[in-house]
């Protein structure tokens, strides 16, 4: 089973549930704001994914406090701090099989190629 991992109100996290229930896949769903998300987690996918790819620079959360956020992303704790406090800044959604990361974001065509 799939877990997709964002915020309900997210635009691209409603796009990739739609497309999971009209293809008939199983997931589970983890809400950020309210499940939270561990360093363990965060370091986990990095290192599949990388830093640069899991921190949504381009979000409203990011730009308020931009210029905090540069200084505390310097560093791997900085990052998981920031992210385990202000999980709207992970870019979403994030989907994963096990440990294993699967999409992150929504692009249909990667949907097409990996989960059908």
């Amino acid at each position: 089973m799939y877990t997709i991992y964002g915020i309900p109100n997210c635009g691209t996290v409603k796009k990739a549930i739609q497309w999971f229930d009209r293809n008939g896949l199983r997931y589970q769903f983890h809400n950020f704001q309210k499940q939270g998300v561990t360093s363990g987690l965060l370091i986990n996918w990095a290192a599949q994914v990388g830093w640069d790819s899991l921190i949504n620079k381009n979000g409203t959360t990011w730009r308020k406090n931009k210029e905090l956020n540069e200084k505390k992303i310097l560093t791997e704790k900085g990052k998981t701090d920031l992210l385990t406090d202000q999980t709207s800044i992970i870019r979403r959604p994030l989907i994963t099989k096990g440990d294993k990361v699967m999409a992150l974001g929504f692009q249909e065509d990667h949907y097409l190629a990996t989960f059908l």
